[in-house]
């Protein structure tokens, strides 16, 4: 439009080319915004891998968040450790994702209490005002550097620490990669971000006796 702009000029073409650049740049505008936003989450979860407490289980407060979850595997059997790039992959096709993306993995309640940490139930993203309400509430957290292949310990070591602390699980658990291949080749240098919702351990004592 440009070009036809040029080789004859009207008050219409100039209209019509400045329409069509407003949307071009609008449109580059929102890429560019995307792409920010992506460096500033790199930025905040690699500062929050370094300078995190490492291998205590902390109970906090969180807010409710929304994420992007991606199916399930329909067999039930979870996706292995040695799948979770196939996974991955999947997950970037169905969701057409681009860009910059910060990808996590979701264990299920039940197999976490039965101590299943090879592999995970499904992967999420960040869904911002889109996506499934995880609630707000009281959350252990747990910060693991180390290579993914230990991530295992970390989960005992995150279970023991809920107990220890007169808690149990009520939730899914959530692994966020803060440090990961993309910041370094130094495995021990990784940092898993991991977060289970929790209760008082006495309130299943409680709901049992009030069962009976």
């Amino acid at each position: 439009k440009i070009r036809a702009y040029f080789e004859a000029p009207s008050p219409e073409k100039l209209e019509e080319m400045a329409r069509e650049q407003i949307g071009l740049l609008k449109e580059e505008i929102r890429r560019r915004k995307e792409i920010q936003k992506g460096f500033q989450e790199i930025l905040e979860e690699t500062e929050e891998g370094r300078t995190a407490l490492k291998g205590q289980v902390m109970i906090q407060k969180l807010p409710a968040k929304r994420f992007i979850y991606s199916k399930a595997d329909p067999g039930g059997e979870g996706i292995q450790i040695h799948k979770w790039w196939e996974a991955y992959d999947d997950f970037i096709r169905e969701r057409n994702l681009k860009g910059l993306v910060s990808i996590g993995s979701l264990i299920a309640k039940e197999r976490l209490l039965r101590g299943q940490f090879d592999r995970v139930e499904r992967l999420f993203i960040p869904g911002g005002a889109r996506g499934t309400l995880r609630e707000g509430g009281e959350y252990a957290v747990f910060y693991f550097q180390g290579a993914y292949e230990k991530i295992q310990d970390a989960y005992r070591a995150l279970l023991e620490g809920i107990q220890r602390q007169g808690f149990e699980p009520d939730g899914d658990a959530y692994e966020e990669y803060l440090i990961s291949e993309l910041a370094t080749e130094d495995e021990t240098r990784f940092v898993t971000r991991l977060t289970v919702k929790v209760r008082p351990a006495f309130l299943s004592s409680a709901i049992g006796c009030f069962a009976l």
